[in-house]
């Protein structure tokens, strides 16, 4: 976002940032395990949508990888830290970098204020909401009760997720996406050689990404929402193109379809197939889907689908209850860990962020009605409480799915962006002077 307006706009940009690690990399793509990779080619990475090989020229001069390769995470951040750094140059003095967690946004007569944790204070026209994905909640199944020190592990992306395990046990990772992949390999590559159980509703893991595939243009045409019909003329294209290609081609229209979809279909969506839609549409890299089977072909890995009743401290361990989805059978797990990757959390009232806490208590967002994250309309004004979409609040990425729904890859963000860019660019007022932007305490 700060990049877009550094080419569209002539107004001074702040830039807040919780911890500076590397600038614009965030948790995604922060990492520097090798074994998180991409789940998009190269050739779908750019940080620009009007200039498609912008990351494959980028990555071509740092090695010898191609347009349809599957590249680290950690790389991808670097390719970030540059944009944003050009992106500084451009600006020449009018992109600055705070380092400090917001906490609260007050309107005044002259604008928004954003105070920081320490105390200082940003005066801005305009204020865009950035925060990508939430932790995940804490399961309700866990209540308020203590575990043995370090056994619950509710940040997956933790760099030391291995280090204080013993090498040998069993680990339930609540969840079999993405992240509970990521997961997996980085305890296998910490040391870890014991079992590692994958519990989720449904038992479902990511599909993979065919080898060498060329991605489709896609369907020009948005398709009439009603889900059976939808679901039907899906596995139709399948049978002609495969299920790979079926499912790429409805990429251009998956946004207009949702707007198009009454608010019970989007439910409906959600209840029973979000799950199938997720496995088939965000996929794994073929290398991360072979070491990850490989887990599971040598017994290391298990994937079942079973609901948690509770867990409690016994000894140094946690005894974890779960009932099996297919027969009702009842299991125990001595788990040594409980790694929660059942995904970000996206009801912002149930979230201990305290700048949402803030901005709910001043009636400034509101929940979107299926409770995805923050209430926006199509032009990324975020609604109040009030229902008024705001001129100087706007949020996007995956905050901003209840509205948009395919929202939470690099290739939509950006074009979420660009227009949100081209849009702040055109309203005054218009300075170049960072000054207005001073900090106070």
């Amino acid at each position: 976002m700060a990049a877009q307006l550094a080419l569209y706009g002539e107004k001074p940009i702040v830039l807040i940032e919780r911890t500076f690690v590397q600038r614009g990399c965030g948790v995604a793509f922060g990492t520097r395990h090798p074994r998180h990779m991409l789940n998009v080619r190269a050739a779908g990475m750019s940080a620009f949508p009007d200039k498609p090989d912008h990351f494959s020229n980028w990555l071509a001069t740092r090695r010898a990888a191609t347009a349809h390769d599957f590249v680290e995470r950690g790389l991808y951040g670097d390719y970030l830290s540059d944009v944003l750094e050009q992106a500084r140059y451009r600006a020449d003095g009018g992109l600055i970098s705070i380092t400090g967690e917001a906490t609260a946004i007050e309107r005044g007569a002259d604008g928004l204020m954003v105070h920081l944790a320490d105390g200082r204070t940003v005066r801005a026209y305009q204020v865009v909401l950035a925060q990508g994905n939430l932790p995940p909640a804490r399961p309700a199944w866990l209540g308020s009760r203590l575990l043995p020190p370090g056994c619950y592990i509710d940040d997956p992306w933790a760099d030391d997720l291995a280090d204080h395990l013993p090498s040998e046990g069993t680990v339930v990772v609540l969840g079999s996406g993405l992240t509970a992949v990521d997961a997996a390999l980085r305890l296998d590559a910490g040391g870890f050689r014991g079992r590692i159980l994958c519990l989720s509703r449904r038992g479902l893991k990511p599909h993979r990404h065919l080898s060498g595939a060329i991605p489709l243009h896609g369907q020009r045409t948005t398709p009439a929402p009603v889900l059976s019909r939808l679901v039907g003329e899906l596995r139709e294209r399948a049978t002609m193109i495969g299920w790979h290609a079926a499912v790429d081609e409805l990429r251009p229209v998956t946004q207009a379809l949702w707007a198009r979809m009454p608010m019970h279909t989007r439910s409906r969506f959600l209840r029973h197939l979000r799950p199938y839609w997720d496995i088939h549409r965000h996929r794994l890299a073929p290398v991360v889907a072979d070491r990850f089977d490989g887990m599971i072909a040598e017994g290391r890995v298990q994937i079942a689908a079973g609901r948690v009743l509770g867990a409690e401290q016994s000894g140094s361990t946690a005894k974890l209850t779960w009932d099996a989805r297919d027969d009702g059978s009842r299991h125990v797990e001595d788990a040594i860990a409980i790694i929660n990757c059942t995904g970000p959390q996206t009801d912002i009232r149930r979230t201990r962020a305290p700048l949402l806490d803030d901005l709910l208590a001043r009636s400034l967002v509101r929940p979107d009605p299926l409770a995805l994250g923050i209430d926006v309309d199509q032009c990324c004004r975020v609604i109040n409480a009030h229902g008024e979409a705001q001129d100087d609040l706007f949020c996007i990425g995956p905050m901003s799915r209840g509205t948009f729904w395919e929202i939470i890859a690099i290739p939509d963000i950006r074009w979420q962006c660009q227009e949100l860019a081209r849009r702040l660019a055109e309203e005054k007022p218009a300075t170049r002077d960072v000054s207005n932007f001073a900090l106070s305490r």
